[in-house]
């Protein structure tokens, strides 16, 4: 039997939070820089009005252990359009032994859990082009293509 949770990282989790972004970036084909993502991940735990990373923490009742089995960014916004606060799920990634037992979908219940304390009207993410097995799943727990187009531009 095990349970699981979404666990702030403390400073001392930093660097294994690090190896999870890295695997997560070699796996969706995103430039890694270890110095702008540890900055980047600081500020964001600094700066809670940008939002929360979180530590998906797995809990085994039988071994009374627990060990993080991925991590999950979402990065605040607002949304005339959505009357209010929005959300962007900006990464989640959990390790690959640990998918398709259930743990993605629990981890988007905690999400959506937190979106309601954070009074958050809109949760918004996107898929990399050709990543079916992501967008069916997205779908399949109500999220929805709504035939726009993310654009952006570095600046």
């Amino acid at each position: 039997m095990s349970s699981l949770s979404l666990v702030e990282p403390r400073q001392q989790d930093l660097d294994f939070l690090m190896d999870l972004v890295r695997s997560y970036y070699e796996y969706d084909g995103h430039a890694f820089d270890a110095g702008l993502v540890k900055e980047s991940i600081k500020n964001l735990i600094n700066q809670p009005s940008f939002g929360r990373v979180w530590l998906i923490d797995l809990f085994d009742k039988n071994s009374v252990k627990s060990r993080a089995i991925g991590y999950i960014v979402l990065t605040f916004g607002y949304s005339l359009e959505f009357h209010g606060r929005d959300a962007f799920i900006d990464e989640f990634f959990i390790v690959e032994s640990e998918r398709r037992n259930g743990f993605g979908k629990k981890t988007m219940e905690l999400i959506f859990e937190k979106a309601k304390e954070f009074e958050i009207k809109a949760i918004h993410l996107e898929v990399v082009t050709g990543n079916h097995n992501a967008y069916e799943f997205y779908n399949k727990i109500g999220f929805t293509n709504r035939s726009h187009h993310l654009l952006t531009k570095k600046v």
